[in-house]
Order: structure tokens, then C-alpha cells, then sequence
């Protein structure tokens, strides 16, 4: 599988990549909540407007920066939550996995509160346990807030995606990262 992924930050971007343009690995967040999809460097498939605006209504007095990255991994190590056997799969493990997820959340720190991220860590685990296969990459349409669908900084939620969010886990699946200024 090949994707071309946009990853917005205000930090400057060799902090990010590195100076083949290679993703540097990111340290882990103990005691963080993970994002929704998990623990890894999020970006959006082929959207970095969505990256940008995603940003800027945290930051909206800093300078963005776009990276762009190619991203290519096996289809074996991916999870996709589009797929609706995945899905189902998802739903499964959670409901099996419920208070075990709840206990955790309740022992990290984080704004959002969505134990999804909890959730899919603990299934990429159980997938390596069960069947020795090491979950690179983890996509879901998403629905991300932006100042499009907001009135005086109230953002708008929404059960309809606008973009497909990407979860690199191994760092390694995403290469020749640039500065994108096409936004």
C-alpha cells in the first residue's frame, strides 16, 4: 500500500523528519492519553489542508508547517477501520475490553475523552500476542474539526467524516518527508 500523508506542526520540521527526510521516531507520552486511533504520528491522506486547519484551531497565532511524506507499507500490517470486518472487529474487542479500557483512562491525562486510542493500542498488542504480526499503520475516515465548521471558536461535531486520518506507529513506512507549502 502507498499513501502520500500530510502532517501539520508548529515546531520546525526537523524535529519531524530527519535530513534524508525520513520520519524520526517519536518518544512515547507516558501517562498521556493516546490519539483516537492510537499511539503513533497522525497525518491525513492526501488532505493537507485538513492538516493545516486541524492546527490551526489549536495554534492560531503560529506559524504551520506541512509536511509531506510518502507512506508504503505491506497490507498485512495495516488496520483499517474503513474495512467492516475490521470494524466489527473493533467493536468486539472493545465491548470485551471495557472496563479494562475505562480503568486505564481514568489513570491518564489528556483533553479528549475518548478511550478509542486506549482501545486499539491494547488490540495491536493482542494482535502481535495472537498471531506475531507487528501493526505499522492504522487508517479511519474521521471527522476533524475545523474553523470551517465553527462559529466564534465553538467547533461543530459531526457522525460524517471530511478526511482519512493516518496512524504511522513504525516510523520507518514513512519516507521522504518535505515541507509542503502548496496550502
Amino acid at each position: 500500500m502507498k499513501l502520500i500523508g500530510y502532517h501539520a506542526t508548529i515546531q520546525p520540521s526537523r524535529t519531524i523528519i530527519d535530513d534524508k527526510g525520513n520520519l524520526r521516531k517519536r518518544k512515547p507520552q507516558y501517562g498521556s492519553l493516546p490519539g483516537d486511533l492510537g499511539s503513533g504520528t497522525y497525518f491525513f491522506k492526501d488532505n493537507p489542508l485538513l492538516a493545516k486547519q486541524f492546527l490551526e484551531k489549536m495554534y492560531p497565532e503560529k506559524p504551520i508547517r506541512i509536511i509531506k511524506s510518502d507512506i508504503e507499507v505491506d497490507d498485512e500490517f495495516v488496520l483499517d477501520f474503513n474495512d467492516p470486518e475490521t470494524f466489527q472487529n473493533f467493536l468486539d474487542f472493545r465491548q470485551s475490553m471495557l472496563e479494562e479500557a475505562k480503568n486505564t483512562f481514568s489513570k491518564l491525562r489528556g483533553k479528549r475523552n475518548c478511550i478509542d486510542g486506549i482501545v486499539i493500542d491494547a488490540m495491536i498488542k493482542a494482535i502481535f500476542q495472537e498471531d506475531q504480526v507487528n501493526i505499522k499503520l492504522v487508517i479511519k475516515d474521521t471527522y476533524t474539526p475545523t474553523k470551517q465548521y465553527s462559529i466564534d471558536n465553538k467547533f461543530f461535531i459531526s457522525n460524517f467524516f471530511n478526511g482519512t486520518e493516518l496512524c504511522v506507529i513504525d516510523h520507518t513506512i514513512a519516507t521522504k518527508g518535505e515541507l509542503y507549502d502548496g496550502v
